[in-house]
């Protein structure tokens, strides 16, 4: 016979119901929050599974992926050993071979960005963000914990178009909201010329050099809240880095 009071028969039988939903529910989903120490590996354009637990990742704890290139099974992977997944999405330019490349109104493309690739007319908002919108949704199917956006500075470059820092601006700043829509953490690599929408997540400082190097103080002008990356390593490489929260 159960002697125990009323009360705390419930309370056991409650707990033991909450520990048999969570058993049978799995391991929590992996949750990433962004830190000032974060190891960031990016870019990696092919990483096959056998990679995952090698070397290369080892000493990351952020991993740059193609969303395009890489399956909802690596992803699972690499948020089991520990680290974040994050997408790069080439936002201001229009990427040659992509499965969406003809979804892009050819008359939004410009200058060469670089080999394979063009700059975009960022002025045009309603007729990129159909294609910017489902490359972020796919980013969030696939599982990955947020995005890295990349090229947002064609302002200050010979794009063939027009564009102003402003226009920039609207560009940079809608993109991010996009990706947080589709609840993605918001990396932006950025340089001297690069406009920064306040509620960018992360800002990267664009690589220059193999070996990690000290970066000072961020700018007065940085995001409020924003952690500022800086140090990076190179290509396929992991980025030792020197951060400092903004202020």
């Amino acid at each position: 016979m159960d002697r125990r009071p009323g009360w705390l028969r419930v309370v056991t039988a409650a707990a033991y119901g909450v520990g048999l939903l969570a058993f049978l529910a799995g391991p929590a989903p992996y949750v990433w929050h962004p830190t000032a120490q974060d190891r960031w590996l990016w870019p990696v354009t092919s990483l096959a599974d056998t990679t995952v637990d090698g070397a290369l990742l080892r000493d990351a704890d952020v991993v740059v992926l193609d969303p395009f290139t890489t399956s909802e099974h690596l992803v699972w992977r690499v948020h089991a050993t520990g680290r974040a997944a994050v997408c790069q999405l080439r936002a201001g330019v229009w990427e040659a071979g992509r499965p969406d490349e003809p979804r892009v109104d050819r008359a939004l493309l410009g200058a060469a960005a670089s080999p394979g690739s063009q700059w975009l007319d960022v002025r045009d908002w309603s007729r990129l963000s159909e294609v910017l919108r489902d490359r972020l949704a796919l980013c969030a199917a696939k599982g990955f914990d947020g995005v890295a956006l990349a090229n947002l500075d064609g302002y200050a470059r010979p794009t063939g178009f027009p564009i102003t820092a402003a226009d920039q601006l609207r560009f940079n700043t809608a993109v991010v909201g996009l990706a947080h829509r589709y609840g993605l953490v918001v990396a932006v690599a950025a340089n001297a010329h690069t406009p920064v929408p306040v509620e960018a997540d992360v800002v990267v400082t664009e690589p220059r050099c193999v070996t990690p190097v000290p970066t000072g103080p961020p700018a007065e002008d940085s995001p409020q809240g924003t952690i500022r990356l800086g140090a990076i390593g190179g290509v396929a490489g992991i980025w030792g880095m020197s951060m400092t929260s903004g202020s």
